[in-house]
């Protein structure tokens, strides 16, 4: 999904993300609480960055990071999710 808003100091992307557990029944945790999200950017012109800056996106790639339980109470060890090179489409009129 690909939504922007623009202002004059800059422009926001939004964002949808789910995940789904396969194998609920091998799943031993009730809930997970999301503890770390990163993304890298990739711009055009091929540069890549950590932080949004006044060029266009082109893609996306990271990873969202979760404990068991909760971060006060924590059931087990992290739990890591790569999110793969995701290109972004963007329309024509905002290039």
């Amino acid at each position: 999904m690909f939504c922007t808003d623009e202002t004059p100091r800059f422009r926001v992307y939004r964002y949808q993300v789910s995940f789904e557990i396969v194998d609920t029944e091998n799943f031993e945790y009730k809930s997970v609480q999301l503890t770390e999200r990163y993304w890298l950017i990739h711009y055009d012109g091929g540069r890549t960055q950590d932080e949004d800056d006044d060029v266009p996106v082109l893609a996306l790639e990271g990873y969202f990071t979760w404990v068991p339980g909760t971060i006060e109470e924590p059931l087990g060890v992290e739990i890591t999710l790569p999110v793969p090179y995701v290109e972004m489409p963007m329309p024509l009129e905002i290039l």
